[in-house]
């Protein structure tokens, strides 16, 4: 299972007001869940008025066609707001990758299995970000 995540900063014109702001959020939110599966949230509701941070997540069973899903969805927005795309961030996970972080998983929130984090946790997991990062910038850029 893979998870493609964007966060994407809308700059709206100095006119629109808070309100319209919020239409054009939920709008693009709307189109967004059916033309994408996607989940979209304004992650900085009280940001100021002339921009949006929305975060969006894709869920797909391939790399490739999450990348390829999220790449769409970012030439989406791109294109079809009415707002410019200021900055946008993307990052692709496998649920495996997201799990050797040492975030708490689905099993660990529903008490299956449990899991303590002390000092030492947080450097291993500090040194395994640093990995997938290292190994994701060699894939990227052809090495492996």
């Amino acid at each position: 299972m893979f998870v493609a995540i964007a966060r994407l900063t809308l700059a709206f014109d100095s006119g629109r007001q808070a309100q319209s702001k919020k239409s054009v959020v939920q709008r693009l939110a709307d189109k967004a869940r059916r033309r994408f599966g996607a989940s979209i949230a304004d992650v900085d509701p009280n940001g100021p008025g002339n921009q949006a941070t929305i975060g969006a997540a894709i869920v797909s069973g391939s790399r490739n066609r999450a990348t390829s899903e999220l790449e769409a969805f970012v030439e989406f927005v791109r294109s079809d707001t009415d707002a410019h795309l200021r900055e946008e961030l993307t990052e692709v996970y496998s649920f495996s990758e997201l799990a050797a972080l040492g975030e708490p998983t689905l099993a660990d929130v529903e008490g299956l299995k449990h899991s303590h984090f002390d000092d030492s946790d947080e450097r291993k997991k500090q040194q395994r970000l640093e990995e997938l990062r290292t190994a994701r910038r060699r894939r990227d850029d052809g090495d492996e």
